[in-house]
């Protein structure tokens, strides 16, 4: 704000910074820590802002911490090095750094306004004013600020909407979209975790422009899809914006949501979470369109060919799956209620190698042995105890018949 003289009149600028203060009624033991009250200080007029003010705010955990500051990046990094702080320049041409200091990580960013962007990138120019600053985020529960003492400030009219736990973007809802359309996925994704109800005309715009989903890559269509397959709410969702056809416009699989359905009573039944591999699993398509890990296809591949039909699946199940994925199969796939005779078997994998049949029954390696092995691990895991001397019994019984096939 300039005077008459056209020098910048900061009492004008901090009276009216004063009017969005609201006076803090609660304590935030995470906000009292000595490294981040040391780098707020450094870095005055400092605040944090975003996601650890939402969380705080809500009652929730409180996860990364950003800080915005009216400080240029080389003053930022000046004073933080002067503060004993780790200083690594990860977006300096948007004016972010991050923060480093005794295990903890602060990412740091100078207030700006975003000039054109460009997707997940802007033309940028630095700026001294926090409305501005707040008026460039995406949604009104994202642009709550925090000072080192507990006070909020509030440009944008989020603390309502944190109370309702609406779900609005910030000003013109097309031009938040058009800056970059991944926002359209990003209002369902905070909607499954902190909203009860969304602003209808922030839905509105999400649905005339969802065509423009195609423009954004892969990659970052996937990484928010899997965040909304991990909320709680991931059905409620899921529900939302298949009824908006936004698969067709993210070429991903189609949900079945009779099959979400069932997977989301059964883990109420048994009281235990899937993970967002294993809901994904219950879609149908090509899951190669989309961008995932060479480890999340197996994963979703496996859940999906998994069948659960009886005790001896189950026990083989134990053995042959890793223990992030055993829960989510059996939660998946599994109609048995109680799972007590595991426990006997959760000590006893199968207990011959392929090189120890081998040495058995010279059986060279090959289709033969494999169906061999097959055979072997289909008794043993259909036995009442299991029982290694049993096993080898077998192995006798069966080796004459397998003996034929040594080449």
């Amino acid at each position: 704000m300039l005077s008459m003289n056209g020098k910048e009149d900061i009492s004008k600028e901090s009276d009216l910074f004063e009017n969005y203060k609201i006076a803090s009624k609660s304590s935030a033991l995470w906000l009292q820590e000595h490294n981040l009250q040391n780098l707020l200080s450094a870095l005055e007029p400092a605040m944090v802002v975003g996601g650890a003010v939402r969380n705080h705010l809500l009652g929730i955990q409180i996860g990364d911490i950003d800080i915005a500051t009216e400080l240029t990046p080389e003053e930022v990094i000046k004073k933080a090095r002067e503060n004993k702080f780790q200083v690594i320049p990860t977006g300096l041409q948007h004016g972010t750094v991050t923060c480093v200091k005794n295990g903890f990580s602060y990412e740091v960013t100078t207030l700006r306004v975003d000039v054109k962007s460009y997707g997940r990138y802007a033309d940028v120019r630095f700026s001294k004013s926090w409305k501005e600053d707040a008026e460039r985020r995406d949604l009104t529960i994202n642009a709550l600020y925090l000072d080192k003492n507990g006070n909020i400030f509030d440009f944008v009219n989020g603390l309502k909407d944190i109370k309702s736990r609406t779900i609005k973007f910030i000003g013109n809802p097309a031009q938040r979209i058009q800056e970059d359309y991944l926002r359209i996925l990003r209002f369902f994704r905070f909607s499954s975790f902190y909203g009860e109800q969304y602003d209808n005309l922030s839905f509105s715009e999400c649905k005339k422009q969802i065509e423009n989903l195609i423009k954004i890559s892969r990659e970052r269509c996937t990484s928010e899809l899997l965040k909304i397959l991990s909320s709680n709410k991931f059905l409620e969702t899921v529900k939302l914006i298949d009824e908006i056809r936004i698969w067709d416009y993210c070429d991903f699989p189609k949900p079945n949501l009779e099959i979400l359905n069932k997977l989301n009573i059964s883990e109420k039944q048994k009281n235990r979470k899937t993970s967002e591999i294993c809901r994904l699993s219950c879609f149908y398509g090509d899951f190669t369109k989309m961008k995932l890990s060479n480890k999340q296809y197996k994963n979703v591949i496996t859940l999906k060919d998994l069948v659960l039909e009886n005790k001896y699946n189950h026990i083989r199940w134990l053995h042959e799956s890793t223990d992030e994925l055993f829960w989510d199969g059996i939660i998946l796939k599994s109609n048995l209620n109680n799972f007590d005779f595991l426990e006997k078997w959760r000590k006893y994998p199968f207990p011959l190698s392929g090189k120890q049949i081998m040495d058995i029954t010279k059986i060279n390696p090959g289709p033969k042995l494999g169906e061999l092995i097959e055979n072997l691990k289909s008794f043993y895991y259909s036995q009442e105890e299991p029982s290694k001397d049993a096993l080898l019994e077998y192995l006798s019984k069966v080796y004459l018949a397998y003996k034929s096939w040594n080449i």
